[in-house]
């Protein structure tokens, strides 16, 4: 999305999670926190024991159904603020479709062919993460899913994510590749620097998960920014988007006192 100066807005999405810990009530807290620091989208995740079998007994206490999910859909509305939730199987897609026509689908299931059709079939605007996928299963991928309005994440599957290891490269590699996508950096690391350095290399959507409180139990908190590193986030994001400007060769206004010595 431009703005009024034709600059790119990078699209945030302040990635939940699980960090809620199974609360509704600390979601809602989560939402707000989100929304206070300039967050485009709050993401959640959803996902029954069959899905997600091999990790059920370390994440089943931070799990929340489809009707919690619904909850949650209608308070980021009451706050201003976009919902996103990925899914982890066909069951959960189906009971998501009901409540929004955006997904997310995790990196896990790229090469699952079936869900990918499903995904196809349920929803209108699709943000798909590439972690551990190459070309060859990143096409098969979208070819499953259709024309539709898909988003295109780079992600290096890592948690957290090493500097040297996060290929901000394979941005310009995707943009090439899918030209009429959008195409953005999901980031699994605290360093902000990273997400300039993807900004630079025309990333048009961030991901960055992130929690009320660091201390708190579960898998994910500790790769997590807290309530003021993601406020300092989004506000280098914004200040990188000015600095990439519009890419128009032009005289710019801090130039025009100097057209006097154009001979």
């Amino acid at each position: 999305m431009d703005n009024e100066k034709g600059i790119v807005m990078v699209y945030f999405i302040a990635e939940a999670g699980i960090n809620h810990n199974g609360s509704i009530e600390t979601a809602k807290d989560m939402i707000k926190v989100a929304k206070a620091a300039g967050a485009d989208c709050v993401k959640f995740q959803l996902f029954n024991q069959d899905e997600v079998k091999e990790v059920w007994d370390v994440i089943k206490e931070y799990h929340i159904d489809i009707n919690g999910m619904t909850i949650l859909r209608d308070y980021c509305y009451e706050n201003d603020i976009n919902f996103l939730c990925s899914a982890f199987g066909l069951e959960s897609l189906i009971q998501l479709s009901q409540i929004t026509h955006e997904v997310k689908v995790p990196s896990g299931k790229i090469v699952d062919i079936g869900y990918m059709e499903c995904v196809g079939e349920l929803f209108k605007s699709v943000i798909l993460s590439t972690g551990m996928a190459n070309k060859k299963e990143i096409h098969s991928a979208i070819h499953a899913i259709g024309r539709r309005e898909i988003a295109i994440l780079h992600c290096v599957s890592a948690y957290p994510l090493p500097d040297d290891e996060c290929n901000l490269g394979a941005i310009k590699t995707l943009k090439k590749m899918f030209p009429r996508d959008l195409i953005g950096f999901s980031n699994h690391s605290e360093n902000y620097i990273l997400d300039m350095m993807a900004v630079a290399a025309g990333a048009e959507i961030i991901e960055k998960h992130f929690t009320l409180d660091k201390r708190m139990t579960g898998p994910d908190h500790h790769m997590s920014l807290p309530p003021g590193n993601l406020i300092w986030t989004i506000k280098e994001i914004r200040q990188a988007e000015k600095i990439m400007g519009n890419g128009i060769l032009k005289c710019e206004e801090c130039e025009q006192p100097l057209l006097f010595r154009r001979k």
